[in-house]
């Protein structure tokens, strides 16, 4: 991997450029790490993608804009708070979006 300065108003870290051809890619995934991380085929289970959520806004909350427009420690709670706010965003998207779909995954999803 390798780091490259970007400059401009948004921008004021490196941008991790990966030699993999996933967008988010922190470390390469061998065939035995993948399969210890997947309870299903198909993809990682809910945990890691918690934890993904969590950097992303700890990221976020860590970014000279989030103190400039005062969403900094909005941002730090919704990191510490990620798995929460990731079940009432599936929430707020099973009734807006599919209102009237009912499906075992639907159902144990909002479990």
């Amino acid at each position: 991997m390798a780091a490259t300065p970007r400059s401009g108003p948004w921008t004021t870290s490196p941008t991790i450029i990966s030699s993999t051809s996933w967008p988010i890619s922190p470390t390469r995934t061998t065939p035995t790490s993948a399969a210890s991380c997947c309870t299903r085929a198909g993809g990682p289970d809910l945990p890691y993608y918690d934890e993904l959520g969590r950097q992303g806004y700890r990221l976020a909350s860590q970014h000279r804009l989030a103190e400039r427009f005062g969403v900094a420690s909005i941002y730090r709670a919704a990191a510490a708070r990620f798995p929460a706010l990731r079940q009432a965003f599936n929430r707020l998207s099973d009734r807006v979006f599919f209102p009237d779909v009912a499906t075992p995954e639907k159902i144990l999803r909002n479990l």
